[in-house]
């Protein structure tokens, strides 16, 4: 079943203010289990599938809306606007 979502159409700074309003400015957490928190806020947002939030978030760390950082003593998290 094709999806409806156009992901071009899909307000990046929008979809960045919501992910903060929801997970606050930092994700602590290792990469990947940071990454899937981020990506199931936005498959829940939008109402997409799994890898269309997949794609979407792909683009929000190629465009730095969001970004991935080891912090002070290896401290990693993600860093949401």
């Amino acid at each position: 079943m094709p999806s409806t979502l156009d992901i071009e159409e899909v307000d990046l700074a929008s979809l960045t203010e919501a992910l903060r309003a929801r997970l606050g400015p930092a994700v602590v957490a290792e990469e990947l289990p940071g990454r899937t928190a981020v990506r199931d806020v936005v498959a829940d947002r939008l109402g997409c599938s799994m890898l269309e939030a997949e794609h979407i978030v792909d683009t929000l760390v190629a465009r730095a809306f969001v970004r991935f950082e080891r912090g002070r003593y290896g401290r990693p998290s993600w860093h949401i606007g």
